[in-house]
C-alpha cells in the first residue's frame, strides 16, 4: 500500500519544521484500529529583526535581520511601511544564522511610528499574485534613536564645558603669542618694548616658564624687576638706572641730565646730554631743546614715553648729523636687560650720528679710553702683580707706550694706598712737572722729598716722552734722575719711564748714568695677534659695522705687521669712508685704506730715531742697502761697508741695529738675522727708487 502525503507551511510568517509528529490511524477491515506515528520535518527560512537604529549621523533607519532559520533565504523583497515608507530593496541569499543590515534613508521623516517591517517571497508567476511567503516583522522591536539618557547627555554637557574652559585657558596662558614666543627664542625677551615687561612676566610666571626663559636670555630676576619698574620711575630714577646699567655717572642740570660716560665706553664720546621730551611735535621738539640750555654741539639723547617715540625717531634722527639720538622702547629694553648695556647704547648711538663724529680709533698721542686699548696684558699683569716698582719702558715712536702709561694709571686708580700719577716729560723741569702734579709746586726738593717720604701714601709717576729729558739730564749731570733713584730707595715712590732711543741709550751704554740697574726693561714688541683682532673688529661692532670675511680682517694685520697705531690708521679711515648706508667692509675697502696717505705719511718719517746726523745717515745706508733683499745678516752689513768704502765703525752699526729694532722697522731673529717687521712699509719705500736713494746716502757720507 501507498500513502502519498503533501505538507505545506503557512503563508505568513513561515517557520521550519522539525520533527513533528504525526498520528496516522488504520482501521482494518475487521473494523480494528491502529495508529502509526510519523515524524514530519520541513526546513526552510525564517526571518528575525534583532536591531533597529538610526545611524549616528541621523541620515539612515538601519535594520538588521536574521535568518534563524535551517534553510538560505535566496531572494526576497523587503518593504519598510513603517516608521515611515520606503522603497522596496532586495534580500538575497542570507543563509542560516547569518544577519544583513538593511539601511533606509529618513530623509525628512520622523521616527515616530513603530517599527513595520514585512520581508516576502514575490510570486513569480504573477506580480498581482499574494507572494508565497511573507513576514510581518517589528511588532515590540525598539527602533534605537542613539540618543544618550538626559544624565548622560547632561554629563557630557558639563564635560564639554570644562573642555571648553581648559581649552580657553589654555590658548590664553600657553598659546598666547608672548608666551610660545619667549619660550621658543627666550632671547627675544631683550626686543620687547619696555612697557610689555611686566606683561610677559606676568604670563610666564603663570605657566612656569619665567626661570627657563631668563636663564636662557641671561637675565636675572633683580635685573627683570629693576627695568618692570622703569616705567613708573620719575625722569631722575629712570635717567639713574640707565646710568647705573652703563656705568655712567648724572649730572643734574636745570632742564637737563648729563650722562658721563665710563672709559671703556666703546664709543669716542666723553658724555651724552639727556632730554626727556613732552610733547611729540618736532617743531615743539625742537623749541623745547633749544630753549634747555644744552650746549650747542652735544650729542642729545631723547626720551618720551612710548606712543610718542616712533614718530619722534622717524622726524629727529633721520639727518645724522644734528646730534640727535633717539632711544625706542625696544632699544631701551635691551640697555635695561642686556649683559652688555655699553655695547647696545654704543650702537644705537653709532645707528643715529655720523660714524666719523663718534669713531673710538684714536690716532697720535696715547689712547686715552679703554674701551679702544687692547693687548700688553703680560706687561701689565707683571707690574701690577709685582707691586709698586721701577720700570722703563722702550719702544719706537707710536708703538704704544703711551697708550701702555694711561692703561696702567687707569688700572691704578682702582687700587687703594697707591697714589698713581701721568706726567709727560715735555721739558728738562720734569720734577717742577711732578710737583705741581700733587700742587706741591711750592715745595723745594728737599721738602719735597721729606713731604714724599712721610706720607701714609705710596706714590707712582708715569714719565711719557722721557728721551729730551734723559738727554737734557745727561748735560746736567743727571741731577733729577739722582733724586728720583734717591725718592725710590725710600720706598715711597717709584717711576715707570717711557722713552725711545735717548732713553735706551743712556740706560745701556752709559755707565755713569744713574738709571742704569734704577728699573726693570719692557722692550715693547708688536701687538698680540688676538689684540689686533679685537682692535680691528670689536670697535667696529660698536658701530654697526663689520668685515665681510675673518681672512680679510687677517690679510689686513699681516700688512701692518700688527702695529697698533698702524691698524688704528687704517680703521679710522675705513669708518670715514665706508658711507653711510654700507655696513660690510670687503677686502677691496681695505686694499685702498692701505693706500691712504696718512700711512704713507708716517711711512715716510721712518727716520726720525735719532736726532744726531750721522745716526740717521747710518740709519739710512743700513734700510736703503738691505730691504729689497729683505732678510740680511751682519755678515750682507759688513760685505755692504767694505764694498762702498763706508765710514761706519762696528759700534755704529750695532747701535742702528738696535735703533732699527727697537722703532719696530726690523726683527732679529733666533739665528741672528734680521727681517723687515712691516711688509706694508717694505712694499711703500720699495715703490720708490731706493737703488738711488742709496747710492745718493753712499755719496753724501757725513764728514767726521
Amino acid at each position: 500500500m501507498t500513502l502519498n502525503f503533501n505538507c505545506s507551511l503557512p503563508r505568513e510568517n513561515p517557520k521550519p519544521i522539525k520533527n513533528h509528529k504525526i498520528n496516522l490511524v488504520f482501521e482494518t477491515a475487521t473494523k480494528s484500529k491502529f495508529t502509526l506515528p510519523i515524524l514530519v520535518s520541513i526546513r526552510y527560512a525564517d526571518i528575525n529583526v534583532t536591531k533597529a537604529e538610526v545611524s549616528e549621523d541621523g541620515k539612515n533607519l538601519n535594520i538588521e535581520v536574521k535568518n534563524i532559520g535551517n534553510e538560505t533565504l535566496v531572494k526576497s523583497d523587503v518593504n519598510l511601511s513603517s516608521p515611515f515608507q520606503a522603497d522596496i530593496q532586495t534580500l538575497t541569499n542570507l543563509e542560516p544564522n547569518a544577519t544583513r543590515t538593511l539601511s533606509f534613508v529618513i530623509g525628512d521623516n520622523n521616527i515616530t511610528k513603530p517599527l513595520a517591517l514585512n520581508i516576502y517571497i514575490p510570486n513569480e508567476e504573477s506580480k498581482n499574485a499574494v507572494p508565497l511567503y511573507e513576514w510581518h516583522l517589528g511588532e515590540g522591536v525598539t527602533i534605537d534613536l542613539n540618543r544618550m539618557p538626559w544624565y548622560i547627555f547632561a554629563l557630557w554637557v558639563v564635560v564639554g564645558i570644562l573642555t571648553l574652559l581648559v581649552l580657553i585657558l589654555y590658548f590664553k596662558r600657553y598659546r598666547h603669542p608672548l608666551v610660545l614666543e619667549l619660550s621658543t627664542t627666550p632671547s627675544n625677551l631683550l626686543a620687547l618694548p619696555y612697557n610689555q615687561i611686566a606683561e610677559a612676566q606676568k604670563r610666564l610666571s603663570k605657566v612656569n616658564r619665567l626661570e627657563n626663559t631668563l636663564a636662557k636670555a641671561g637675565v636675572s630676576q633683580k635685573i627683570l624687576q629693576s627695568a618692570i619698574d622703569f616705567e613708573s620711575n620719575n625722569e631722575k630714577d629712570k635717567i639713574d638706572m640707565i646710568a647705573k646699567r652703563v656705568g655712567a655717572v648724572v649730572d643734574e642740570k636745570e632742564n637737563y641730565f648729563e650722562l658721563n660716560l665710563p672709559q671703556n665706553f666703546p664709543l669716542s664720546i666723553e658724555s651724552l646730554t639727556v632730554k626727556f621730551l613732552n610733547s611729540e611735535n618736532v617743531i615743539d621738539v625742537k623749541d623745547e631743546i633749544q630753549n634747555s640750555g644744552i650746549l650747542e654741539g652735544k650729542i642729545i639723547l631723547l626720551l618720551a614715553e612710548v606712543d610718542m617715540m616712533q614718530s619722534l625717531y622717524t622726524e629727529l634722527t633721520s639727518n645724522k648729523t644734528n646730534m640727535w639720538v633717539t632711544l625706542l622702547p625696544n632699544d631701551l629694553t635691551r640697555v635695561l636687560l642686556s649683559s652688555n648695556p655699553k655695547e647696545v647704547l654704543a650702537k644705537v648711538v653709532s645707528s643715529q650720528i655720523a660714524l666719523t663724529q663718534i669713531s673710538p680709533y684714536q690716532i697720535g698721542g696715547g689712547v686715552n679710553r679703554e674701551a679702544i686699548f687692547f693687548g700688553r696684558e703680560k706687561i701689565i699683569s707683571h707690574i701690577l702683580n709685582k707691586g709698586v716698582s721701577n720700570y722703563i719702558i722702550i719702544g719706537g715712536r707710536q708703538v704704544g707706550k703711551s697708550s701702555l702709561l694711561k692703561a696702567i694709571e687707569r688700572r691704578y686708580k682702582e687700587i687703594d694706598g697707591v697714589e698713581c700719577y701721568y706726567v709727560s716729560a715735555s721739558n728738562e723741569n720734569l720734577i717742577e712737572d711732578i710737583k705741581l702734579e700733587l700742587d706741591q709746586e711750592q715745595l723745594s726738593d728737599k721738602a719735597f722729598a721729606k713731604f714724599i717720604n712721610t706720607s701714609s701714601k705710596r706714590y707712582l709717576f708715569l714719565i711719557d716722552e722721557a728721551d729730551d729729558f734723559v738727554k737734557y739730564e745727561k748735560e746736567h749731570n743727571y741731577s733729577g734722575l739722582k733724586f728720583m733713584r734717591s725718592l725710590s730707595e725710600k720706598n715711597n715712590a717709584s717711576f715707570i719711564l717711557a722713552g725711545f732711543w735717548e732713553t735706551y741709550r743712556y740706560t745701556f751704554f752709559d755707565y755713569q748714568s744713574p738709571i742704569k740697574n734704577f728699573a726693570s726693561i719692557f722692550e715693547l714688541e708688536e701687538l698680540e695677534y688676538e689684540a689686533c683682532i679685537g682692535l680691528a673688529t670689536k670697535p667696529m661692532k660698536s658701530l654697526g659695522l663689520g668685515y665681510e670675511s675673518q681672512e680679510s680682517v687677517e690679510w689686513m694685520i699681516a700688512r701692518l705687521g700688527q702695529r697698533a697705531n698702524l691698524i688704528q690708521i687704517v680703521c679710522d679711515y675705513l669708518v670715514e669712508n665706508i658711507g653711510t648706508s654700507k655696513k660690510i667692509i670687503t677686502k677691496e675697502d681695505i686694499a685702498k685704506a692701505l693706500k691712504n696717505e696718512k700711512l704713507l705719511k708716517f711711512f715716510n718719517d721712518w727716520n726720525e730715531m735719532s736726532t744726531d746726523s750721522k745716526e740717521q745717515w747710518i740709519d739710512r745706508v743700513v734700510l736703503y742697502g738691505t730691504i729689497a733683499k729683505g732678510r740680511f745678516d751682519d755678515g750682507d752689513l759688513q760685505e755692504l761697508i767694505k764694498r762702498y768704502g763706508l765710514e761706519i765703525n762696528s759700534n755704529e752699526l750695532d747701535k742702528s741695529l738696535v735703533r732699527l729694532r727697537l722703532g719696530y722697522i726690523i726683527r732679529k731673529e733666533d739665528d741672528g738675522g734680521y727681517v723687515y717687521r712691516v711688509p706694508l712699509f717694505v712694499d711703500s719705500l720699495l715703490s720708490y727708487d731706493v737703488e738711488g736713494r742709496f747710492g745718493r746716502e753712499v755719496k753724501a757720507t757725513p764728514s767726521k
